[in-house]
């Protein structure tokens, strides 16, 4: 038994152009007070999303703020390690040691965040209040 392939093309681009520009579309009329209407509600809506989004930034910083006015002594000591730490290996290694500060800081602040993540995550796992 022989299957043959049926003849089929897809119309080329050139004629679905040339279909599209035959339709018309009626023209939409809107009256110009129903424009400045739904500008006007775009723009509470947008402004609604920004006090929104800047709320819980605030909140944000409130919360880091307090983290690190409760623990600044031991953040700034593990910065001050880690730096230190970093200039040395880079050093050993002769490429400089201001690279390896910076890369050292990098990598605590990263440690820093990682940690303050999971530590909101315990809080909200547990149920802490």
């Amino acid at each position: 038994m022989k299957f043959s392939m049926p003849n089929f093309k897809l119309p080329s681009l050139s004629a679905l152009k040339a279909k599209l520009a035959e339709v018309k579309l009626p023209e939409l009329k809107v009256p110009k007070h129903a424009k400045w209407a739904m500008a006007l509600v775009a723009g509470l809506i947008a402004l609604g999303f920004v006090v929104y989004f800047g709320y819980f930034v605030l909140l944000l910083a409130v919360i880091v703020g307090a983290v690190v006015a409760s623990y600044w002594p031991g953040m700034l000591g593990f910065l001050l390690v880690s730096s230190i730490l970093g200039g040395a290996i880079s050093r050993k290694r002769e490429t400089g040691v201001l690279p390896g500060v910076c890369a050292g800081i990098f990598y605590a602040l990263l440690i820093a965040v990682v940690a303050l993540v999971g530590f909101a995550a315990y809080v909200v796992a547990t149920g802490a209040h």
